[in-house]
């Protein structure tokens, strides 16, 4: 058991998928932390961790999300001590950049890099760190605990278990094609990542029930001569582009539309709507009881709408590089350059952040077989799940329940219904999403069924509720939130038959409403006591919606939040008269003022100064 004694301790990891290891590690840091002393937190950095190539590197979470987890584990054990998280660019952080840093706490897997950082401290002529190691898996260890093997992680092992499965959980997933229809897949990837191999193995290994759309074949064929698409694009490229054959040239039209973005977007705005219709008719043709559509541009296009759900498959940049070389016969130079200038479209975080499932490619044909089959099987069950059976297995007060009848309600067909659910549902439960979640819309449909009998609009007040945040970004101010989720309520809206009444225009203005909060009466005063309903909590489901809040917020360092938080609630909250504006909710207005008075408080006692070194180090680069 160590003793405290560092004034200026330090530690450091990506603390991906924060676990038991890391929890016992980050507290035993707090605990050799001298009363008045500083904790540093040095958190791997998302453009170090890119260098690194490291393998399913693109599924680590943010830089600002593991800060944040990291930090909240140290304050929940020692409130006393000032918390620092850094990033970090390279292996040593702050331990070889801050000469008065007195203690490392490191694990007993990374003593030697503890070794390492004294070593350049002494080339420097500073005084060596006393080095605290922690073995986390023996019997008495971190903190007097012991670690069952059964709840022993990794964080490497967490993002291996998630390949091939839905990223975001399947809660309340269902198909948005009909069950008359193929299920479909929409596969893409980077260059060079396996894009064909992997539609390729999935046709082999069910020949009888996939079949794979090629885009990029499609594409040749969308503008054969005699076409409309060919007679568009000789009239705005050019003669040039027509070969000796009478088709077109691609050799001569690839350097034109290539030198300019704008000439790139005109020729993509006469071919990707023509390879769109192309695939509609595929997949209404085929028989198949899978579609895979393969294509590049999947993402870029817009075309996830076309399908069930989103493949992206994933290699490691030298991988990619290597296979690249090897099939384009290209020097590395020539190869880099077209991994880059595909990157500058669309990153592979933006792509990963849009797909529903990871397939990882780094390894071998055999593994990467043994991936696919992990897939389809959890596939295969999946396919069969529809709106209506999940409306059915949930019960009235479900989510997709709710939804079904609202929309029937309101006109929308009911092929429409699964795509519109799905549109909601994967925004609510997106992985980065950790407040304004589905369990976050369950609690405030809980509260609008306590105050149901008393709405003038039910269903105008149930439809705000489904679409208040479902465009959503915290990098954008409240207004700008529900400007965007109005306008996506209004888009759904224009869909129902008849399109948008009275009280499907009341719900848009309500949801426009949300950013200014406010006085308010009537239904729109219910709607938005129903959104302020969870500020009435038990404070510890409180408190855990505010951790939700502060890591959907990931992109403010740690004092930006404390400062910007603080604020918000007290000027939105606390300096009005009262918080709800209805008589039905004013029950719940005390419990409310408690517990933001209580989390102001907290935010205020939190220690967290910035270290020495450098601004950015207390930033999320994300």
């Amino acid at each position: 058991m160590a003793t405290r004694g560092g004034l200026r301790v330090c530690m450091g990891g990506t603390f991906d998928r924060l676990h038991k290891g890391h929890e016992l590690l980050l507290r035993q840091a707090a605990s050799v932390v001298a009363p008045g002393g500083r904790l540093v937190i040095g958190v791997t950095g998302d453009e170090y961790l890119r260098a690194k190539d490291k393998a399913l590197s693109i599924m680590i979470e943010p830089l600002g999300e593991r800060m944040i987890r990291a930090v909240h584990c140290v304050r929940q054990a020692r409130p006393d001590v000032a918390v620092c998280p850094v990033e970090l660019t390279d292996p040593y952080g702050p331990s070889i950049t801050d000469p008065k840093m007195d203690m490392i706490v490191v694990s007993k897997e990374t003593q030697a890099g503890g070794a390492m950082c004294n070593e350049i401290r002494a080339g420097k002529g500073w005084p060596a760190m006393a080095v605290e190691t922690i073995d986390l898996v023996s019997e008495g260890g971190a903190v007097g605990e012991h670690v069952p093997v059964d709840q022993k992680m990794s964080s490497s092992g967490a993002r291996a278990a998630a390949v091939g499965t839905l990223l975001d959980g399947d809660a309340l997933f269902c198909r948005q094609s009909p069950s008359s229809r193929p299920y479909t897949i929409g596969l893409t990837g980077g260059i060079a990542s396996g894009k064909s191999l992997v539609s390729k193995l999935l046709a082999e290994a069910h020949p009888a029930e996939v079949e794979v759309i090629d885009c990029d074949k499609l594409g040749h064929s969308a503008y054969l001569k005699g076409t409309e698409c060919f007679d568009q694009l000789v009239a705005e490229f050019g003669a040039q582009i027509v070969g000796e054959d009478g088709e077109v040239n691609r050799r001569a039209l690839g350097p034109i539309v290539f030198a300019s973005p704008d000439r790139l977007q005109a020729l993509n705005g006469i071919v990707w709507p023509v390879i769109r219709a192309m695939v509609l008719d595929h997949i209404a043709a085929s028989t198949a009881k899978v579609c895979v559509v393969e294509a590049a541009v999947l993402l870029l296009a817009g075309w996830e709408s076309l399908v069930d759900e989103v493949w992206l498959v994933s290699v490691r940049r030298q991988v990619a590089l290597e296979r690249l070389m090897a099939r384009n016969k290209i020097d590395e130079a020539t190869a880099l350059q077209k991994i880059d200038a595909q990157q500058l479209t669309m990153s592979p975080t933006v792509a990963y952040n849009k797909a529903h499932v990871l397939i990882s490619n780094d390894l071998s044909i055999d593994h990467l077989g043994d991936v696919l089959r992990g897939a389809w099987d959890k596939l295969d069950a999946r396919r069969e799940r529809t709106l209506a059976n999940i409306a059915a297995a949930g019960g009235a007060e479900s989510l997709p329940a709710r939804w079904v009848a609202l929309s029937e309600g309101l006109g929308l067909e009911t092929d429409r219904q699964a795509v519109w659910w799905r549109v909601l549902r994967d925004r609510y439960s997106h992985r980065r999403r950790h407040h304004r979640t589905l369990p976050y819309l369950e609690t405030l449909f809980e509260a609008y069924d306590s105050c149901h009998s008393q709405l003038s609009q039910p269903a105008s007040v149930a439809l705000a509720l489904f679409f208040h945040s479902a465009d959503w970004d915290p990098r954008r101010s409240a207004t700008e939130n529900a400007e965007k989720s109005a306008a996506r309520c209004r888009e759904f809206c224009a869909a129902l038959n008849p399109p948008m009444g009275p009280g499907e225009a009341s719900a848009v203005d309500w949801i426009e409403r949300v950013g200014e909060g406010g006085a308010a009466e009537g239904d729109l005063a219910f709607f938005l006591d129903v959104l302020d309903s969870p500020l009435a909590a038990e404070p510890g489901s409180y408190s855990a919606a505010a951790l939700a809040a502060h890591l959907e917020s990931h992109h403010l360092s740690d004092a930006e939040w404390r400062v910007a938080r603080t604020a918000y609630l007290d000027a939105r909250y606390l300096k009005p008269p009262q918080i709800f504006r209805t008589k039905h909710f004013a029950t719940r207005e005390e419990a409310a003022r408690r517990n933001i008075a209580a989390e102001i408080d907290a935010l205020r006692a939190m220690r967290g100064d910035s270290v020495d070194e450098s601004p950015k180090a207390t930033r999320s680069s994300y």
